[in-house]
């Protein structure tokens, strides 16, 4: 009897889901649309030639020997 019952609200969870998806519209995303800020890709890729190049010393794999 309680398998019945358990079914009955799976179900009815499922129906109500499904027809809240059917029946409702889509928000409309709030983006912020300014046409002057668009992404220049060839700027981009110019300026990653001139950018500063630091050298660090990377110790992440490094093992004593002894220890």
């Amino acid at each position: 009897m309680r398998v019945h019952h358990v079914v009955a609200v799976a179900a009815a969870v499922v129906i109500a889901v499904a027809a809240k998806l059917v029946f409702s519209s889509p928000t409309k995303a709030d983006a912020d649309v300014n046409p002057k800020a668009r992404l220049n890709v060839l700027q981009m890729q110019t300026d990653e030639r001139h950018m500063a190049v630091q050298k660090i010393h990377d110790m992440t794999f490094v093992f004593a020997d002894g220890d």
